[in-house]
């Protein structure tokens, strides 16, 4: 009785070390056909944003706007210009209380040009800033919902500095976000 008791005792430990190890390559097996199944894919964010039609409305409007304030500044310094040149041809038949008056005028009108020019620019820069704060947002936006309903369980996004320093090429959905985003923004 010893002896099958011994036996049966080893029986029961290999058996729970050959259960101990199926639920281990199981497990294994399990997480391996997981990882496989995970969506993991990239896209050059720079290329993203230049190619998306959204973006090249915005700044075309933009631009537009950009030139008429342009236009403005052009005809203010046209004027500027010609007051001085009025300035120059008159100069020796004024008297000095006339040139110092004449002068005032002049430099007021030129800081006036200058104020006018950094508003200009500021209003151009929070503009810009605002427009591509609203098109990154879009962009980001419809890169969550495509993750989603494509089952990506992660879209990376590479640029210039290299934050991806190497992916295989058949992970770059770039284009394929970009004619999906260009569809739904042209309501296709």
């Amino acid at each position: 009785m010893g002896v099958k008791l011994k036996l049966n005792k080893m029986k029961l430990k290999y058996l729970v070390l050959f259960f101990i190890n199926m639920l281990v390559t199981v497990g294994v097996v399990v997480l391996i056909l997981n990882y496989q199944r995970t969506k993991i894919a990239y896209i050059h964010s720079q290329e993203l944003i230049y190619d998306y039609a959204g973006t090249m409305e915005a700044m075309a409007e933009f631009n537009n706007e950009k030139l008429k304030w342009q236009a403005n500044i052009d005809t203010l310094n046209t004027n500027f210009e010609y007051n001085v040149e009025e300035y120059r041809n008159e100069y020796s038949n004024l008297n000095k209380i006339q040139r110092v008056k004449v002068e005032k005028r002049l430099s007021s009108q030129e800081n006036q040009l200058q104020g006018y020019r950094d508003a200009i620019a500021k209003k151009a820069e929070e503009q810009e800033r605002v427009l591509l704060e609203g098109v990154v947002n879009q962009i980001n936006s419809f890169v969550k919902t495509y993750g989603e309903e494509n089952g990506y369980k992660i879209i990376l996004g590479t640029n210039q500095s290299g934050n991806i320093m190497y992916a295989e090429q058949t992970l770059d959905i770039t284009k394929e976000i970009i004619e999906a985003m260009n569809k739904n923004y042209r309501g296709e």
